[in-house]
């Protein structure tokens, strides 16, 4: 017997081992390859790919398309699984990779049909677009072909990677789209439901236009809303409910915001003498770095370079996304305009699957989409389908609720972005952008003659008059908009005077120019307000100075509530209250900032929540009645409850409460006990103990096991939403980037999460210690470590 066991042990040992070493060995063959040569079917000519020490590429070629080609090799090699993800996430076909935990996200985006609608897209490209979307997508395939094992991900979720169509790289700017714009018209929603059980004026009042911290670059910003009156709305002499004495509401917790900041100044105002722009792009974090670092350069066939585009691409796509030229550089914050539709369809009577139109009734289809599910059976989704678009949702009177998004649309996906790459002004930049099939942002760039200019990309619907700009239109009247701006008609800013441009996903413009746009949730202006501030003391402004506005985590915003703060913790409020004593000695050690250290700050932030939480619960009791599930999330939040406080309406205090100065202290006494601040607490918790960055590679996020070999470094880190430095635990800046075209040598960026997908690679993680102290690294790419020559096939070869 204890030879039996003796052998069976070493048995277990030898295909422990065993099939350890196949597991590296097989991780090993996944990496791709730095350097040697490589035959590339379909290359015209031989091409060049150099990588530095951050694993930035530079493609060298003497065509587009094998240029194309070779990216496409280089982004399947490095990112095929994070490629994979997105286009899996534009289309709603996650849950065949993830299996049931991901079918609430393909249900919801599944129903947009959007892999159907984009091969309609496609059939209408040009020859010359269409060319180099298929030269990069036979790269791609060529590059996974080429791994000697598949991306390690596919190995631990025991499936094989299938092969990459031209429609995928389409579903990869939707997947942007889905994250970047309220599809489901969500917003309209939320206003549609409020206007179901609260009066006209409280809705405007709790979902305001605009707010004093507003720092429009054309037209003036708004005053905040006044409460609304005693006639209106009064709290006295209700009766709240039992267990509610206006304590026990959520926090707020304003919607998140994915978007950016961008910043231009005129070449007078730079040190460079040429137009200076930033952008630091604000998402999810995760590794490896949504972006990847790239230099695309096509020379003669002597050498010399005759174009040049250095910056980021996205893996799936075959052109820079923001960067320079050379001539022009540019980039993004999301728009926030208003991109969809929701449409109240108007039932006929006895019938709720006939529905009203302008031109009399029609009837709902009903389409069936299957959803593949890894682990268990396919999924049947029923899609009720209008004129319109699919029906997103039901009113709690059953009313259907249906959406047109513009990203429903094939002019939503034009091809013309790759012209920005050529792009010699300001001015052709602006046209292009106007063209260009992106999800709609704002545009800022400038030139090497020192222009300066704004726009918002892509078609703009045009609107219709006599509807109300932020409300769902009833199908008889549907739709809000019909056709397109010609050119002339867009929104557009050239050389604004002062020599400055700004926008971070508030408002930027007024009058006829914001009813084109729209609104689709602006956020506070108190971010936009500081750059403003910033870039108003600036002249002779070089490359640090911008790089010093990025990563400005100054509280600016949070000073007048922790004015008002310390203010109620007078000595009387402290009487026999010593957790409230420690709470005042500790908010004199305010930083203003909002510091990996801070102390202060967090605690001024957190009674700020509970607070604004408090008084939108107290006023909208009718809401959670109609739907339990009801929770105020409104960005401008700011713009009533900061007045409400000051100003202390007694019909609008909580009648459980017997002023607002209790009522006040009893949510301090809440912060104390659920932040721990007590006079036991030897250290008090600092803002970065809360802000903890986690930047974590998607596969760690289901096996967390993995993180130890595949995420950043967790580390507390400075920054929050309503300051310059905008950052959350595993949200931030995508990339940072400051950019003066025709001095790229002077420019500065940043990546979080490292170029390289594969963590054996010696860029996995490159750049990340730099991201996170905010150190300048250099835009272009730096002497070659390696380099690859992809070279043509024997009957490809001219």
């Amino acid at each position: 017997m204890s030879r039996w066991l003796a052998g069976a042990i070493t048995l277990a040992l030898l295909a422990v081992v065993g099939f350890g070493t196949w597991a590296w060995q097989d991780l090993r063959a996944s990496r791709p390859a730095l350097e040697g040569e490589h035959r590339l079917a379909g290359l015209a000519h031989p091409v060049s790919v150099t990588r530095d020490e951050f694993g930035v590429i530079s493609v060298q070629a003497l065509t587009r398309n094998d240029q194309a080609r070779a990216l496409g090799f280089v982004h399947a090699q490095e990112r095929y699984f994070q490629m994979d993800l997105l286009r899996r996430s534009g289309a709603g076909e996650l849950a065949a990779l993830f299996g049931a935990a991901a079918l609430p996200v393909d249900r919801a985006r599944r129903r947009h049909q959007m892999r159907l609608r984009l091969e309609t897209a496609l059939g209408q490209w040009e020859t010359t677009p269409r060319a180099v979307l298929e030269a990069y997508t036979e790269g791609v395939n060529a590059g996974l072909e080429a791994l000697a094992a598949p991306p390690f991900e596919y190995r631990l979720l025991r499936m094989q990677p299938k092969p990459w169509q031209s429609v995928d790289s389409l579903l990869v700017v939707a997947a942007m789209a889905f994250v970047l714009q309220d599809s489901d018209a969500e917003r309209k929603q939320t206003r549609t439901l409020m206007q179901q059980a609260l009066a006209p004026e409280i809705v405007d009042w709790l979902l305001p236009a605009g707010s004093s911290w507003d720092a429009p670059v054309t037209g003036e910003r708004l005053e905040d809303p006044r409460p609304p009156s005693a006639q209106v709305l009064d709290l006295r002499g209700r009766e709240p409910a039992p267990e509610d004495d206006g304590t026990q509401a959520e926090p707020y917790v304003p919607p998140p915001m994915p978007g950016s900041n961008n910043w231009a100044l005129a070449g007078p105002l730079t040190a460079t003498g040429h137009a200076m722009i930033a952008n630091d792009m604000h998402l999810g974090l995760q590794v490896p770095a949504l972006w990847f670092r790239s230099s695309l350069v096509l020379t003669d066939e002597a050498g010399l370079i005759r174009q040049r585009a250095d910056g980021v691409t996205l893996p799936g796509l075959p052109f820079p996304v923001v960067g320079s030229n050379g001539q022009v550089a540019w980039g993004f914050t999301n728009s926030y305009g208003d991109w969809s539709d929701l449409i109240l369809l108007e039932r006929a009577p006895g019938n709720d699957r006939r529905y009203r139109t302008a031109e009399g009734w029609e009837t709902l289809r009903t389409v069936q989409e299957t959803i593949s599910v890894r682990g268990a059976a396919a999924e049947t989704l029923d899609i009720e389908l209008s004129r319109w678009g699919p029906v997103v949702g039901r009113l709690p009177d059953g009313t259907p609720m249906a959406v047109r998004w513009l990203a429903h649309e094939p002019a939503a996906f034009a091809p013309a972005y790759m012209a920005l790459e050529t792009a010699a002004d300001v001015a052709e930049a602006l046209e292009i952008a106007s063209r260009a099939g992106i999800p709609a942002q704002n545009f800022v760039a400038g030139d090497a003659a020192g222009n300066i200019g704004w726009t918002v990309t892509g078609p703009l619907p045009r609107r219709r008059t006599g509807l109300a700009a932020r409300d769902a239109v009833r199908s008889s009247q549907a739709p809000s908009w019909s056709g397109w701006l010609t050119e002339g008609e867009r929104p557009r800013l050239l050389n604004p005077e002062g020599g400055r441009l700004w926008t971070a996903n508030s408002r930027v413009v007024a009058g006829e120019w914001l009813e084109m746009i729209g609104d689709g949730g602006y956020d506070l202006g108190a971010r936009t307000t500081q750059i403003r501030d910033r870039l108003v003391a600036l002249e002779g402004a070089t490359s640090d100075d911008f790089l010093a506005i990025q990563l400005d985590d100054e509280a600016r915003f949070l000073a007048r509530w922790h004015a008002h703060l310390v203010a109620l913790l007078d000595d009387e409020a402290l009487a026999g209250h010593p957790a409230r004593a420690m709470l005042r000695e500790q908010l004199a050690t305010w930083e203003g900032r909002a510091s990996a250290e801070a102390v202060a700050y967090g605690l001024v932030r957190g009674w700020r929540t509970l607070m604004i939480g408090a008084m939108a619960a107290a006023v909208t009791p009718e809401l959670r009645e109609l739907d339990p599930t009801f929770r105020y999330r409104e960005a401008l939040a700011e713009a009533w409850a900061w007045p409400l406080l000051q100003t202390e309406p007694a019909h609008l205090l909580h009648p459980a409460q017997p002023g607002w100065r209790d009522w006040q202290l009893a949510l301090v006494d809440r912060l104390l006990a659920e932040q721990g601040t007590n006079p036991g607490r030897a250290t008090p918790a600092t803002w970065g103990e809360y802000n903890t960055g986690e930047v974590r590679h998607p596969l760690s996020q289901a096996l967390p096991w993995l993180g130890r070999w595949l995420d950043m470094p967790a580390r507390p880190l400075p920054g929050d939403a309503d300051m310059p430095r905008v950052q959350a635990p595993g949200f931030g800046a995508s990339q940072r980037m400051v950019i003066s075209p025709g001095a790229e040598d002077t420019s500065l960026f940043h990546l979080p999460g490292g170029q390289s997908g594969h963590p054996l690679s010696p860029f996995y993680g490159a750049g990340h210690e730099a991201w996170v102290r905010g150190d300048p690294t250099p835009l272009l790419p730096g002497p070659a470590v390696y380099t690859l020559r992809l070279t043509p096939t024997a009957s490809a070869a001219p």
